[in-house]
């Protein structure tokens, strides 16, 4: 499978960061579980993404929209110190994702070995060379 371009990728992932977000508020109730509910879906747009940089960026959106809108009860946008430690889980969540990714599609797209034949001299054998006995 051809990987997609950067351009396409942002795009895509803050759109399902924005639907997610959405979803989020209307089905999980208020605190901290709307948060572990978006990193869990940050690792898996991460794991889909395939590339740091969306990622990265998927994962900045997510915060934002987290802080903005999810988390963040007082009518105004506000930051403490808990927001930098949801960015970083964040950017964690959504980087180990884009790995496990690459991993997965990497070694799901290596070819497979051929077998190799070895005659009685040790010596490696061509089999579309050898007679079927």
């Amino acid at each position: 499978m051809r990987r997609h371009e950067i351009e396409l990728l942002i795009p895509t992932g803050f759109a399902v960061d924005v639907l997610c977000c959405v979803a989020i508020a209307l089905f999980v109730p208020i605190g901290m579980a709307r948060f572990v509910v978006f990193a869990a879906i940050n690792v898996v747009l991460g794991a889909w993404l395939r590339h740091p940089l969306a990622a990265f960026t998927t994962a900045v959106i997510a915060w934002s929209l987290t802080t903005g809108f999810l988390l963040n009860n007082l009518g105004e946008l506000t930051f403490s110190a808990a927001d930098l430690e949801r960015l970083v889980t964040l950017l964690v969540a959504a980087l180990l994702g884009s790995v496990c990714g690459m991993l997965f599609w990497q070694r799901r797209a290596a070819p497979e070995l051929a077998p190799v034949v070895v005659s009685r001299q040790n010596r490696p054998v061509d089999p579309m060379l050898t007679s079927a006995e």
